[in-house]
């Protein structure tokens, strides 16, 4: 039981006003469903576009990798532009760095300079003055008799000497504080230079200001009071930088060291200074370094603070507002307490509070100042302000990305727009070609419905023909005659005597009428059926010319390449079909003698033909010509023929629409179909030629202009033994050769190609009569077709050829292979097409199963159209053009050769 069938059924049973929730919750069941389906939609949607878009990129994998490579183009780009630009601006800050370090560097020299710029003018006074000219030899070498003693310490290594007595004579200390206090207010470097010292034989003697305190604020001071009496050359911290000032001829500026005036303890501010040293030169007083004599007094020497110059030079802020940290160094040299070896020691002078060393971010110069031995290492990182560059490398993947997106959205459209053009052009082309292909199947089926009847009718014509012949031939009139005579003579008693001459001479008259009414009988009939015979071959080249014409059209049309006498092989045989007797133009063939080309010779048959059929339609004096010759063009032979008429000419507006299918005729009845000059002119090209009007031809017939068609071969002509010589046919006295098959008022020729056998079933006088000199007097031969006239008509022609052969026939493809199973044919005759209640087998599709089942038989296909490839690929031998040859000849010739397309004699 169905449980939605009943719950339905329950719900119907119930009262509707219990039921008033439902439509809500329809409502939302319907809302689901089309979400749901929305969803599939979707779903099917975003599948067909994923998989339009993947078959679009397998096309062309360009979509995919131009925009990797513009996205990986525009990253390195990108990159490269934001490393030139950050190296920019890197070269930018190192080189502001060089320059504010020279600046750095020019300041201290300055400062520097005017620190010590005192030092001459002191050294200067003592050289000039007496008082101070006689410490030297005072105080003089230490530990030497009568120079001043060493003051024990402590630890053992003494540094100052007694120089009470010596140094604070009142005189000579008061004229040095005056002296030094103008030099040091002249000087100008408040809170820099703090103290100025005379140094007699490198002992510290006088100095001023003893206690500082104008040089400092908040209560700082500076006591130089323990200065006095240190002997610099004996101290063994200050030792080797008062023996390296000695030989020097300039300042010698060491520190910042911590003053010995400050031992114990100095407030940070004063703790450490500047020594600059100036030795004083002298010509009665020497010193003796490392057993070296120096004409030197002793030293002038000057206290520089450095933290009030390196407040005064302002480094920090000026470091610090643009970024940059920096460390300023001095290389100086320490004695090593134990080997009393001098080592460099790296002093730090000042540095930025955030300094850190960083090889990529850092830059050191020499700094040029007295003694050219400063560094000052800059730190550019927080200058150069490379804060930007992570967001510049994101916005750069962003906007790459974006326009690889945009790149591949454009090329993915484009493809698919192409393919979707693509498609659309091979619909239309899918389409054109069907179109095509159902118009050649309608003029196929046409072709097959028509020509069965015309077929039929061409052939019953044919045997109304005979019969009438057989009626008018002498011994037929004679017997009729001597009938006559028997039927009036047994009338007459054989008592009685026959009636007088007289009566026997009316009696013959009357007989002679009689014979004369029935010819003249036969004569309108035999007129007549000649007309429909015309007028039905007609229609039946009309239907060939309209199928050959879509072969042409279609580059279907197969096309033989063989050697072509263009005389034996095309003119001759043309002329044996237009020439007439006793006609009202002569017919003219020029030709160079063995000129010979490479072309499909019944094609071009049926091309010239047409033309010269076309031209006597409407010549009436004169001549229709033929002629052929060799031109040259661009240096190369080719070869041109011509077909040329004293007719009326073409009118100017006629002759562009001359080769068009279906053009209006030229002729004064208008019975021409338009089709056999289009087919001419696709034959030629075709084969690679072209043909056309001759608009400046002339036939000098007077009134009749003419008309000159050209065709050039494009070909080049085969070289012959012999000498080409010009030759002119004016009158051919009778048909020297004729094609095998023709027509006469069709307009067009047709020929059978190389491997179909048979003929178009014209009853014409052209079909030269060939005695089977190879068909067995007895055979069986089974012939299958659907059309009952057809099969009747064909057996009574084979009958009258051969009338020792044994004929059967089927009308469908399914009752052929049943009378193959019980009997074996010699020649089989397969018709295509064949109706049939149930689906009928097609003519191939019966070949090929006969020669499934092992049937020998010589199978022979019928068509009314073309189809010669396609029975020959299903195992027939041979192809026949329908309708089925009605004359006895014909017929004969086309049997003969069915007969033999095996090569041999006997085929089963």
């Amino acid at each position: 039981m169905d449980p939605f069938g009943g719950q339905t059924k329950k719900a119907s049973n119930e009262d509707p006003t219990s039921t008033s929730s439902r439509p809500a919750d329809d409502a939302l069941s319907g809302f689901l469903s089309s979400d749901e389906a929305f969803g599939c939609a979707s779903r099917k949607s975003f599948g067909e576009r994923r998989k339009r878009h993947i078959k679009a990129i397998r096309k062309n994998p360009l979509i995919v990798v131009i925009p990797l490579a513009i996205l990986f183009t525009i990253i390195a780009c990108g990159v490269i532009m934001v490393v030139l630009i950050s190296d920019s601006q890197e070269d930018q800050a190192i080189n502001e760095a060089r320059l504010l370090a020279i600046e750095t560097g020019e300041m201290f020299s300055y400062s520097l300079d005017q620190a010590i710029a005192p030092l001459f003018s002191l050294a200067q006074f003592v050289q000039q003055l007496s008082e101070f000219d006689g410490l030297a030899e005072t105080i003089g070498p230490a530990g030497e008799p009568g120079s001043a003693p060493l003051i024990p310490r402590d630890d053992g290594v003494p540094s100052h000497r007694n120089v009470t007595g010596i140094c604070d004579d009142g005189p000579t200390l008061a004229r040095f504080n005056e002296i030094a206090a103008d030099i040091k207010r002249n000087a100008g470097m408040e809170k820099v230079l703090v103290n100025l010292q005379i140094a007699p034989h490198a002992v510290v003697c006088m100095l001023y200001p003893k206690n500082n305190t104008e040089d400092f604020e908040d209560g700082i001071f500076m006591d130089n009071s323990g200065a006095i009496g240190h002997d610099l050359l004996e101290d063994p911290a200050r030792k080797f930088i008062a023996q390296a000032t000695v030989p020097a001829d300039s300042v010698v500026i060491a520190g910042p060291l911590t003053l010995k005036q400050c031992d114990p303890d100095c407030h940070p501010t004063v703790e450490k200074a500047f020594i600059a040293r100036l030795p004083i030169a002298s010509d009665h007083h020497t010193i003796d370094v490392d057993g070296k004599t120096y004409n030197r007094w002793g030293f002038a020497v000057a206290l520089i603070n450095w933290a009030a110059m390196v407040e005064r030079s302002n480094i920090q802020t000026n470091f610090a507002q643009r970024g940059y940290s920096f460390q300023l160094t001095r290389t100086d040299q320490k004695e090593d307490p134990e080997t009393g070896v001098l080592i460099p020691k790296v002093v730090t002078l000042a540095e930025s509070p955030n300094f850190k060393h960083d090889s990529k971010t850092t830059v050191a110069y020499e700094l040029e100042t007295t003694n050219n031995a400063w560094v000052i290492q800059i730190n550019y990182c927080e200058a150069v302000k490379l804060e930007w560059r992570p967001w510049a490398f994101v916005l750069l993947s962003i906007f790459s990305l974006c326009f690889a997106m945009l790149a591949y959205t454009v090329l993915l459209q484009k493809q698919i727009h192409s393919d979707m053009d693509a498609e659309k052009t091979n619909l239309l082309a899918s389409q054109a070609q069907q179109a095509a292909a159902n118009q050649r199947d309608l003029n196929e089926y046409l072709a097959h419905e028509v020509r069965n009847p015309l077929s039929a009718a061409l052939s019953a014509c044919t045997f109304v023909l005979y019969a009438l012949e057989e009626e008018q031939t002498p011994t037929n009139i004679q017997g009729m005659q001597e009938g006559k005579k028997r039927s009036a003579a047994g009338n007459i008693s054989s008592d009685e005597e026959a009636p007088p001459a007289a009566e026997d001479v009316n009696s013959t008259t009357t007989s002679n009428e009689i014979v004369t009414k029935d010819k003249r009988l036969s004569d309108t009939v035999s007129g007549d059926v000649h007309i429909i015979e015309t007028s039905l071959r007609f229609i039946n080249e009309l239907l060939r010319s309209i199928l050959d014409m879509n072969r042409a059209q279609n580059n279907q049309m197969t096309l033989e390449n063989e050697e072509v006498d263009v005389f034996h092989d095309l003119f001759e045989p043309v002329s044996s079909m237009i020439y007439k007797r006793d006609g009202a133009f002569e017919f003219l063939v020029e030709c160079p003698e063995n000129l010979i080309i490479l072309g499909d010779k019944l094609r071009l048959q049926q091309v010239i033909l047409n033309l010269c059929r076309n031209s006597t339609k409407f010549v009436t004096e004169g001549f229709v010509r033929v002629r052929a010759q060799v031109l040259q063009f661009d240096g190369k032979s080719k070869v041109c023929l011509f077909v040329e008429d004293s007719g009326p000419g073409i009118p100017p507006e006629k002759r562009k629409d001359l080769f068009r299918r279906f053009q209006e005729s030229l002729d004064t009845l208008g019975q021409g179909t338009g089709v056999g000059l289009n087919l001419s002119r696709k034959i030629v090209d075709l084969m690679g030629g072209s043909m056309y009007v001759d608009e400046r031809y002339k036939s000098g017939v007077k009134g009749q202009p003419g008309t000159r068609i050209v065709i050039e071969l494009n070909r080049a002509p085969i070289p012959a033994r012999n000498e080409s010589t010009p030759f002119l046919i004016s009158a051919l006295p009778q048909r020297s050769a004729t094609p095998r098959f023709s027509d006469e008022g069709s307009g067009t020729e047709h020929f059978a190609s190389t491997r179909t056998i048979g003929t178009d079933s014209e009853c014409t006088d052209s079909v030269p009569t060939t005695a089977p000199g190879s068909l067995p007097p007895t055979a069986s031969v089974l012939f299958v077709d659907d059309d009952r006239i057809i099969r009747k008509l064909a057996s009574r022609a084979m009958a009258k050829a051969l009338p020792g052969w044994l004929i059967r026939e089927a009308a469908s493809g399914e009752t052929a292979l049943s009378l193959t199973e019980a009997q074996d044919f010699d020649i089989i005759f397969m018709d295509q097409y064949m109706a049939s209640v149930d689906q009928a087998l097609k003519g191939t599709e019966t070949v090929r199963a006969m020669r499934a089942k092992g049937v020998k038989s010589v199978i022979c296909g019928l068509s009314a159209n073309n189809i010669e490839e396609q029975f020959l690929e299903a195992g027939a031998d041979a192809f026949l053009l329908k309708p089925f040859p009605c004359k006895v000849e014909e017929a004969l010739h086309a049997v003969e050769d069915i007969w033999n397309s095996r090569g041999n004699s006997s085929p089963a």
